[in-house]
């Protein structure tokens, strides 16, 4: 079994951990001085280690329960068939990666709080008995705060010590806020997609609980405005002092706007058809969830870099590890722009 399919790594590699480093590499931007670039770089490599170990956890202990449920729904499942000398092992390695960085992390009373609430809620998610998965709102609860919340707090608090840079207390309730209400959003979403696989599997959740249309006008009624707001306040706080970073969204939100007014001309019946599911959709992934992962983190390392140019190194390794703005730029969006100006001289001579 290969490691990357052992650990789900498509499914959190590329979507959540660029996000949870913008913080980090903003908080680094803030350190006077800057810790050592050889010093960062090994911190950041063993966070990365945890994080992986971590992740690998949590989708295999989730698995570990849902055996049956996922065989009788045709769903991928890390487990099933596996012999338990095997499955022990994998095991072992994964807590090994989740905890052995930590003896040489920066870490404080409140990290360590956090990774054990993480890792109590990873159990209490999945294991018979508690199951917090099915028992309504708690499942995405639970998950909004292992997946997101905590991972987030767990990254601003080591880079903030690493660098000896004081959060307030109000900018850390300020992040943790907007990493929960996303991952809220992304739990339900992700329910509202597994939905029909888990009725057939007899799993009751959120969403075959109260059902999709319910859910849907959650997301769009409250989680989608509680989350715009909560981010237009994070880049408000950090544009006080780095304007590049709401400059930047507000350029993203004119490109993506305008691409979708093309998309709507192409194809007026798919976006008169869905109209809400359109929008949300639009909203949820197209503008926020790509800006996130794509152009938030970069954005970031440019005012480290400007700050403190020792710490170009780093950015090149982020365009290395993570897909992010500067490749889908130059894959799609560059060869998407060049077609469009190729096509505007004989627009303008029909």
């Amino acid at each position: 079994m290969r490691l990357k399919s052992i650990l789900r790594a498509h499914r959190w590699w590329d979507t959540q951990l660029p996000v949870m480093m913008a913080p980090v590499y903003h908080v680094l931007a803030e350190a006077e001085p800057a810790p050592a670039v050889t010093t960062t770089l090994a911190n950041l490599f063993l966070f990365l280690v945890a994080s992986v170990g971590i992740a690998g956890f949590g989708h295999l202990f989730n698995d570990l329960f849902d055996v049956e449920q996922d065989v009788e729904s045709g769903a991928a499942n890390l487990v099933a068939g596996r012999r338990p000398l095997r499955l022990a092992a994998t095991f072992a390695v994964v807590l090994l990666l989740a905890w052995v960085p930590w003896l040489w992390l920066p870490t404080t009373p409140a990290v360590w709080a956090l990774l054990g609430l993480e890792f109590a809620l990873f159990i209490l998610y999945s294991m018979p008995g508690v199951r917090l998965k099915e028992r309504g709102i708690l499942g995405p609860i639970a998950d909004a705060l292992y997946s997101w919340t905590i991972s987030t707090a767990v990254a601003l608090l080591v880079f903030a010590r690493l660098g000896a840079v004081s959060v307030p207390a109000w900018a850390s309730a300020l992040l943790a806020a907007w990493a929960f209400v996303l991952g809220l959003r992304h739990i339900l979403t992700h329910q509202i997609e597994d939905a029909g696989r888990d009725q057939a599997a007899g799993m009751t959740t959120f969403v075959t609980r109260h059902g999709w249309l319910p859910t849907f006008q959650i997301l769009e009624r409250i989680l989608l405005p509680a989350e715009v707001v909560l981010f237009s306040a994070i880049l408000l706080v950090i544009g006080i002092d780095a304007p590049i970073v709401p400059v930047g969204f507000l350029l993203w939100t004119a490109l993506v706007v305008a691409r979708e007014r093309d998309r709507a001309v192409a194809w007026p019946g798919a976006a008169e058809s869905a109209p809400a599911i359109h929008r949300l959709f639009f909203f949820n992934i197209t503008l926020l969830q790509r800006f996130y992962t794509l152009w938030f983190p970069l954005l970031t390392l440019v005012l480290l870099i400007i700050r403190h140019p020792a710490y170009l190194g780093l950015a090149i390794l982020h365009l290395l590890l993570f897909e992010n703005g500067l490749a889908v730029f130059f894959r799609t969006d560059l060869p998407d722009l060049l077609r469009r100006l190729r096509a505007a001289p004989r627009r303008g001579s029909a």
